[in-house]
C-alpha cells in the first residue's frame, strides 16, 4: 500500500506548469536581452554584502553596470533615474517588500515589460506561484554561490564574448 494519499499526485502536474511558465519566462527575458553587452542591472536587497556580491559577479562575468537599491521605494525611483535594463530584486525587505515593488514595477505603463528577477531565501511553492502571476522573469533561490548564479544567469544574460 502506498503511502501517497490521492491529493499528493497533483502536485508532479502543478510542478511542470509552474516549470513551463519559468521556461516561457526565461526565453522571453533571453530574447529581450540578447546580445546587449554593458546592461545596466539593478539590484535591489536589505543586505549590502548581497548587493556587493550579485554586483560583483555580473559585472565580472557579464560587463554589467550595476545600480543598487536597499529597498523597494529606493527602487522605483532608480527605476525611473536610471532606467535599467533588468532588476534583481529581493523579496523580504524593510520599507516596501519585494512583492509590492514588483506590483508596483508591473502597474507602471513604463516598466511593465521590464525583467525582474527575484534573489531570495524563500523557497516555497505558494510564494513561487504567488509571484509568477506578475510575470517574474526568473527565481533564484538563496544562499547563492557564484557558480550557481553564473549557470542560471548565463541562460538569460549573455556572457560578453571574449573573442572580440
Amino acid at each position: 500500500m502506498s503511502s501517497l494519499r490521492r491529493s499528493e499526485t497533483v502536485w508532479p502536474d502543478e510542478s511542470i506548469m509552474i516549470a513551463i511558465k519559468i521556461i516561457g519566462r526565461y526565453i522571453s527575458l533571453f530574447l529581450f536581452i540578447k546580445n546587449r553587452i554593458g546592461m545596466k542591472a539593478l539590484i535591489v536587497d536589505d543586505s549590502l554584502e548581497s548587493r556587493m556580491l550579485l554586483g560583483k559577479i555580473l559585472s565580472k562575468e557579464f560587463g554589467a553596470e550595476i545600480v543598487e537599491a536597499a529597498n523597494g521605494e529606493e527602487a522605483i525611483k532608480k527605476i525611473s533615474s536610471e532606467n535599467p535594463d533588468v532588476v534583481f530584486l529581493d523579496y523580504e525587505m524593510p520599507t516596501m517588500n519585494g512583492k509590492d515593488t514588483l506590483i508596483a514595477i508591473r502597474s507602471n505603463r513604463a516598466t511593465r515589460n521590464l525583467p525582474v528577477v527575484i534573489v531570495t531565501s524563500h523557497s516555497e511553492m505558494v510564494l513561487v506561484k504567488e509571484l509568477l502571476k506578475y510575470k517574474v522573469s526568473l527565481y533564484l533561490v538563496k544562499p547563492i554561490s557564484a557558480e550557481y548564479l553564473v549557470k542560471h544567469i548565463s541562460i538569460i544574460f549573455p556572457k560578453p564574448s571574449s573573442n572580440r
